[in-house]
């Protein structure tokens, strides 16, 4: 079936319905502005999102899927275009965020990650962090997860830890390994022959039958 039909003026329009456009050419049938964070590709005659890196299919035709995003950027739930990393609520029609995930701040529509030290405003709508805050580091997405993080949750808290860690009450992985002669216990190496261990006062309070203070 043809995706091209004669208009009134004897010029053959397309019949595709581009979602993401906002003003179309009555008399060419081609899209003259596309939403916000979406660019006109030519080639594919679609609005496409600005901040894509790869599509599949990777041709010059239309329906373009977006598969992957520049960093500091995500596919949205419907897989459709990139949002920035940290926005919750995306407006197609403002091209700004409404809310932000846990563990990040909004100021003027955009989203600053809570535990992100420095940032690269390469683009403005998604700052991409630079350098986390002691127990955190980058990650491929330039995400600041808690280091020694097996997995994540959605507000960048670690839900469970590599080998030789254990997750805190704080969502950080404390590392397991003591030195000889002591034991990890409650999140402290403790002396092996220690039976009640005071964390505040840094401190045995209680020995294990046999041995004295």
């Amino acid at each position: 079936m043809s995706s091209f039909r004669l208009n009134s003026f004897g010029i053959c329009e397309s019949t595709f319905i581009d979602p993401y456009c906002v003003v179309l050419n009555s008399t060419s049938g081609q899209c003259i502005q596309c939403l916000p964070s979406f660019n006109y590709n030519i080639n594919s005659q679609q609005c496409e999102s600005a901040f894509c890196l790869v599509f599949n299919p990777t041709s010059a035709i239309r329906n373009r899927v977006c598969v992957s995003c520049l960093p500091g950027f995500t596919l949205d739930s419907s897989k459709r275009y990139c949002v920035s990393i940290y926005c919750l609520n995306y407006d197609l029609a403002t091209g700004r965020c409404a809310a932000c995930v846990a563990g990040a701040t909004i100021s003027s529509n955009v989203c600053f990650a809570n535990n992100c030290n420095n940032y690269s405003i390469l683009y403005p709508s998604s700052p991409v962090c630079q350098g986390c805050k002691k127990g955190y580091e980058l990650n491929s997405n330039s995400l600041c997860i808690p280091s020694n993080c097996a997995s994540f949750n959605l507000d960048l808290t670690c839900n469970s830890c590599g080998n030789g860690f254990a997750l805190n009450s704080n969502g950080l992985c404390e590392t397991t390994v003591c030195q000889p002669g002591f034991v990890f216990q409650n999140f402290a190496c403790v002396p092996a022959n220690c039976f009640n261990y005071d964390k505040s006062l840094g401190g045995c309070t209680q020995c294990l039958p046999g041995f004295v203070q």
